[in-house]
């Protein structure tokens, strides 16, 4: 008896037009990308920068990303590499805008201290040895440039595609790590939100800390889940992430390393299964103090960047940050209210704030307008799967990574939502936004017994829907003899 299987997952690259459509894609791109280049007076296109590179770096990635999909109970393939191309596209929109439209800004900033370094060094002026990236914060930044910019021959498209791609693989860190720790993550609807969100799209396509946070996070966050599902590599990937998040945003650093100590203290194992447990016993000891000298690194790292701030010896002053973080991102068109934190009843409200503002009646500005465009779609997918969002929070205890994610995710927003200038506040959210998504796309107990009733129609329908066998002989004038 010949037996048909099932239908392999249709997320790999089996089809034979998808170089076709990959090519068309990147044309479409291009010509998007000259007439709106036009349309802002760009008068000469990169065509290095602007093209080339990001074919290059897709000629890199897509080999890869079929690579490790293909060993995924959930190939995402397919999609990934549209998010990569989509991402490429609003890169070189972003340029356009800073170049441009601005003319001016942190990531052209960047680009032009990015670009004396790299002439220093090949005149002689500085050694080898300065070149390497070193610093914190806005320093690391300029000094990271320089290096990036040697490899795409000061082409400053070129640069904002390389920024881009660590975005990119942050949010797939950040994929990954929900497929992994995650059972009941409708994975699809998640890598969706994750990948074409104009917030998740635009501002982390850039040179700047925003690109570099994605993609420490997401890896942090991978290496998170595979502490949570006892899996190799999750020690070392947390300990990268959390690294990279420190040297840029040592403040981030301890919102995650907060996050990581109370997920382990707190949560619980899951009902008896592989996929999901907390730790136990000597390793949560062992992660306990790890996370405490992470925190205390990146308490100590905050001092350095913010003289004022004694984390130590006077706790209050950290909310001074936050007071002084609002004063100073009070200016230009996109200035706002701000909603103070520092009372507990207003934890929800602030919390609301930073993530759906600006407001359709808030905004001033284009960017701001997609902004808040996109923060009134949020709120009505929030309405739309708010039993999913249930879901997810009755699963907290019950799943390590989920908790973590989430307690990140809402301390992020309640900090940030002191920064009173939409704009900056828009940007800011790159950093919270993969984390509290995941509530989004928790699939409910219905959904659920709905995959599993569908999946087992279709497994009675592919059993009696097999090859067709010729009748033999008997069969067949029997068969003439019934008719």
């Amino acid at each position: 008896m010949i037996e048909s299987r099932p239908a392999q997952n249709s997320g790999r690259f089996n089809s034979p037009r998808t170089p076709q459509l990959v090519a068309f894609c990147l044309a479409t791109a291009a010509f998007l990308a000259i007439v709106m280049g036009l349309i802002l007076g760009r008068s000469t296109v990169d065509v290095w920068g602007a093209f080339v590179i990001p074919a290059l770096l897709l000629i890199i990635m897509i080999p890869i990303i079929r690579v490790i999909e293909r060993q995924q109970s959930t190939d995402l393939s397919r999609l990934l590499v549209i998010g990569l191309i989509a991402r490429f596209i609003a890169t070189y929109y972003r340029f356009l805008m800073e170049a441009n439209y601005y003319g001016y800004g942190d990531a052209m900033t960047y680009f032009s201290i990015g670009h004396v370094r790299v002439d220093q060094l090949l005149t002689g002026a500085i050694p080898l040895g300065d070149f390497v990236p070193t610093g914190s914060s806005t320093t690391f930044i300029q000094n990271l440039t320089g290096p990036i910019e040697l490899i795409t021959g000061q082409s400053s498209a070129g640069t904002f595609a390389v920024y881009s791609l660590f975005g990119f693989i942050g949010i797939w860190g950040f994929i990954g790590a929900a497929r992994r720790a995650i059972p009941e993550i409708n994975l699809r609807r998640y890598a969706l939100l994750v990948l074409f969100l104009p917030t998740m799209l635009f501002w982390s396509s850039a040179i700047g800390k925003d690109a570099w946070m994605t993609m420490c996070l997401g890896i942090l966050a991978a290496g998170a889940s595979r502490i949570f599902t006892r899996t190799r590599g999750g020690i070392v990937l947390t300990g990268i992430g959390m690294i990279g998040v420190v040297v840029c945003r040592p403040h981030i650093g301890v919102i995650a390393a907060a996050a990581l100590l109370v997920t382990i203290v707190v949560a619980r194992p899951r009902r008896a299964t592989q996929t999901s447990a907390s730790p136990s016993g000597p390793l949560r000891i062992g992660l306990i103090v790890i996370a405490i000298v992470a925190l205390a690194f990146s308490l100590g790292a905050i001092t350095s960047v913010f003289p004022k701030a004694q984390p130590f010896s006077d706790p209050a002053s950290l909310s001074a940050i936050s007071i002084d973080t609002a004063s100073q991102t009070a200016r230009g068109n996109s200035q706002i209210e701000a909603t103070s934190a520092n009372q507990i009843w207003l934890y929800p409200v602030a919390f609301a704030s930073a993530v759906f503002r600006p407001l359709i009646f808030e905004a001033r500005t284009p960017t701001s307008l997609i902004a808040a465009i996109e923060g009134t779609v949020l709120i009505a997918l929030v309405v739309r799967w708010r039993k999913n969002v249930f879901a997810g929070l009755r699963l907290l205890r019950s799943s390590p990574y989920l908790l973590f994610a989430t307690l990140d995710g809402v301390m992020f927003f309640i900090i940030f939502a002191s920064i009173s200038n939409l704009g900056i506040l828009a940007r800011q959210r790159v950093q919270g936004l993969p984390f509290i998504l995941l509530l989004l796309a928790i699939e409910t107990v219905a959904e659920r017994n709905q995959l599993v009733d569908s999946s087992d129609d279709h497994g009675d329908n592919s059993q009696n829907s097999g090859p067709t066998v010729p009748p033999g002989p008997h069969e067949s004038s029997e068969a003439s003899d019934s008719r």
